[in-house]
């Protein structure tokens, strides 16, 4: 009896040491049931350096069910770090203290207030963030009438249509004036706010995350940096909770966590703004939500390297490494960005160029093999920039986001020739021989290009007309390899949505090639139709009749048939497309 009384003792006790924890937590928190207006409280947050300041806060009131499944706390903050610049980007994630207990994280506020007016995601809410393991946070009450908040939001003359979530710097170094705007138009639809800033040198910084101090979301790092910059709400253990919203990438993340070092608060009626700085990585951001950032200290997460070569038709030359996160949403527009970096700090942004570039992708699929995907394109651009950002970005874009299977980028390499000049030549006309062809035999197709500020010159290619083709008429067709594709898709079958990862390599492969003049022949047969009765291949008469007049039918072209082609190599990029007609004559018995 005595032995199973001390089990049960045990077993009491190890209930409560396994529960101690979480009950210590709960007794750090404020829940949303606790808090009333009039209530004054505590901040923390990075102004300066890595020195955590405190200023103070009083509740006006709480917004419930202000979005789905959301509460709001709505709270004034006054002191000399908040009274001259208001709530600044950056101080996303700000925790706030009542009576010594974390209520949650500044992560909104409203434009042009006449006071630092901030709403507080409560801290439950984030919370909820972590994985349903690692515990749950205070409880909430039912919603209660919104018109408590609204209230004290009119005596302060704000509209609740009016608020937003507090901007998050996208903070920049490294990178050239011409990608800063591309950087400006790809992230205009979100919630950040780009801004140059340097590294942080030999600045003091401290070696892990608190509450109150600047944390920093790493996307790019190399030879160039792009980090988003917020504030540390609340850690525990090895986990940390930020922000008090989310980055909109995606909900499962893996983002290099780093500390950060303030450089200054830039004050403005627009928008004041945190100048910061990432310093040491010290974990992973593995999740983020509308309720902010949820990240573990210690591993690092491993980047995608991008390694880009420029070389100038004026001897200049230079390699440039970057390293990207790895993200099915980001990763392609992160490696556009560096690449695109990389060649307007070497040719210059500005003027024409004629670009030989190159990329090569490896990549695994699900099963764990390794691929490796290349692309090559020639063309003519005066936005380089712009340009080259695509032309890297779009094609990893579209292998992380394949519908067939997950894809994981291993690395990206890229070598880019940059000749300034502009080196064009647009198709005039083509001319075939002989303009009667016989099944079997090959049509001689010269087609006139004109370069740009040049004399018109000649290029010759072959065809050969199928064996086994019907008499009536062919069409010839002569445009770049890019064009090419681009009707391929448009008029024939031959262009069909791929269907598996293999094929959408292909494709992707098979798109570039500017400076490749391409030769098809191809048939299209038209259908005609009338009171509702299809009538195949119809004379050209009958087809010319039905066009002509306000009859109810149609004539509609069938996809067309690619019979040969042919194609070489040329010292231009190539514009434009011309077509002819070539009859063919049915082939005599016995031949």
């Amino acid at each position: 009896m005595a032995k199973r009384a001390v089990q049960i003792l045990m077993a009491g006790c190890l209930l409560i040491c396994l529960a101690a924890p979480d009950a210590a937590s709960q007794k750090s928190f404020m829940s949303l049931d606790e808090i009333r207006p009039g209530m004054k409280g505590k901040a923390r947050s990075v102004f300066s350096g890595s020195k955590i300041e405190e200023f103070d806060v009083e509740i006006l009131g709480v917004l419930h069910n202000w979005r789905p499944r959301g509460d709001l706390i709505l709270a004034k903050a006054s002191g000399p770090q908040v009274d001259y610049a208001g709530i600044s980007a950056g101080m996303s994630g700000t925790p706030v203290y009542i009576e010594g207990k974390l209520i949650g994280a500044m992560a909104y506020t409203w434009p042009f207030s006449k006071d630092a007016i901030a709403g507080i995601t409560p801290i439950g809410e984030m919370l909820e963030i972590r994985t349903p393991a690692i515990g749950t946070g205070p409880s909430r009450s039912a919603p209660e009438p919104r018109e408590r908040g609204e209230a004290e939001l009119s005596e302060l003359g704000i509209s609740p249509g009016g608020i937003k979530a507090i901007e998050t710097p996208l903070l920049i170094s490294g990178f050239h004036p011409a990608v800063l705007r591309i950087i400006e138009k790809e992230t205009s639809g979100l919630n950040v706010i780009v801004a140059q800033t340097g590294g942080a040198g030999d600045a003091v910084v401290p070696d892990t995350l608190v509450p109150g101090a600047a944390l920093a979301a790493q996307f790019v790092t190399g030879d160039g940096l792009v980090a988003a910059i917020g504030t540390v709400t609340y850690t525990e253990g090895d986990w940390v909770l930020g922000f008090g919203h989310g980055l909109s990438l995606g909900g499962l993340v893996s983002i290099p966590m780093s500390t950060a070092f303030v450089h200054a608060v830039l004050p403005s009626i627009a928008g004041s703004l945190k100048i910061a700085s990432p310093s040491r990585m010290v974990g992973t951001i593995t999740n983020e939500n509308l309720s902010g950032i949820f990240g573990r200290l210690g591993n690092v997460p491993k980047l995608i390297p991008v390694d880009i070569s420029v070389k100038t038709d004026r001897d200049e030359q230079r390699d440039f490494h970057f390293n990207v996160m790895t993200n099915d949403l980001l990763t392609g527009t992160l490696a556009g960005w560096g690449a695109a970096n990389a060649l307007v700090t070497v040719a210059g942004s500005v003027g024409d160029m004629t670009i030989d570039a190159k990329s090569k992708t490896t990549l695994f699929d699900e099963r764990g093999r390794a691929q490796v995907f290349e692309y090559a394109d020639v063309f003519f651009t005066n936005d380089a920039a712009s340009d080259i950002a695509k032309m890297v970005s779009v094609p990893v874009e579209l292998l992380l986001r394949n519908e067939f299977e997950k894809a994981r980028i291993q690395s990206v390499q890229c070598t880019f020739l940059v000749k300034r000049d502009h080196r064009v030549a647009s198709i005039e006309e083509i001319y075939v021989s002989p303009q009667v062809a016989v099944p079997g035999d090959s049509i001689e197709v010269m087609v006139r290009l004109k370069p740009y500020r040049g004399e018109s010159f000649f290029e010759r290619l072959s065809v050969a007309v199928p064996p086994a083709c019907e008499g009536g008429s062919l069409k010839v067709l002569a445009s770049s390899a890019p064009d090419m594709r681009v009707w391929e898709a448009q008029s024939t079958n031959r262009r069909l949505p791929a269907t598996n990862l293999q094929q959408l390599i292909s494709q992707i492969t098979s798109a570039g090639n500017g400076n490749r003049l391409e030769c098809v022949i191809y048939s299209q047969k038209e259908e005609a139709g009338i009171g509702g009765k299809a009538f195949p291949s119809p004379p050209s008469s009958f087809s010319n009749v039905l066009r002509s007049t306000t009859r109810s039918g149609a004539v509609v072209e069938k996809p067309a048939a690619v019979l040969a082609g042919s194609s070489l190599k040329t010292d231009y990029v190539i514009e434009g497309s011309r077509s002819v007609s070539v009859k063919l004559k049915r082939q005599k018995a016995g031949r």
